[in-house]
């Protein structure tokens, strides 16, 4: 079964989850997480509708209590990325961040940039992909 979305066509849904270590060594560095998720990669061509939720409690809990900046990007010209949005996000706010729905046929990047480092090392970061082809 299809449903229309404006002028698109959802094809299919499809959910993909799985968490990362978010690593004490990364300091306040920005870190592109998307490279980290092991279920899916965010790149392609096709159009497509994503919707990413990030379970960042982990991160909150730590000693540090680090906010936490989180970047959507897009490659704009097959090289650079361009910044489509930023949120930040502190351990007194709700500890579930969700990034979209995004719809493109472009390559999106999102990246985490702490605050502060981490006090302890490898804090689980599970994350759920929605993806619907249209």
């Amino acid at each position: 079964m299809a449903i229309e979305v404006g002028q698109y066509l959802i094809k299919q849904t499809r959910i993909y989850s799985g968490s990362f270590a978010y690593r004490q060594i990364w300091g306040t560095d920005e870190v592109d997480v998307t490279a980290l998720f092991s279920s899916y990669n965010l790149g392609g061509s096709d159009a497509r509708e994503l919707t990413i939720h990030f379970d960042i409690r982990n991160i909150q809990n730590d000693a540090s209590a680090p906010n936490v900046i989180v970047r959507v990007k897009e490659k704009i010209d097959g090289t650079n990325d361009c910044t489509l949005d930023t949120l930040t996000v502190s351990p007194s706010d709700s500890p579930g961040v969700v990034v979209g729905p995004l719809i493109t046929h472009r390559d999106i990047k999102i990246t985490f940039q702490l605050s502060t480092p981490l006090s302890a090392d490898n804090q689980s970061v599970p994350y759920t992909i929605e993806r619907r082809t249209l």
